[in-house]
């Protein structure tokens, strides 16, 4: 029935966190803390990254600081 689906539906959505990074920065912090994010979340069966390039372009024109650089001001 539509009142079971929507109970379901609920339920499902209720476990689904989305995090939006709106910068390679944001992206690198957000994946340092995600063991903790993950550990409170015992629930969690999938982990998906959609886009993981998603700044390349953006970070290349900005003159592409290394990985190691952007580690270093976390």
């Amino acid at each position: 029935s539509a009142g079971s689906d929507e109970v379901v539906l609920r339920s499902c959505l209720s476990r689904l966190l989305v995090i939006h990074c709106s910068s390679s920065s944001q992206l690198l912090l957000t994946l340092h803390f995600l063991e903790t994010t993950l550990s409170s979340r015992p629930s969690v069966a999938l982990l998906l990254i959609d886009s993981i390039s998603a700044f390349y372009w953006s970070d290349s024109s900005e003159g592409g600081a290394s990985l190691s650089k952007r580690e270093e001001k976390l």
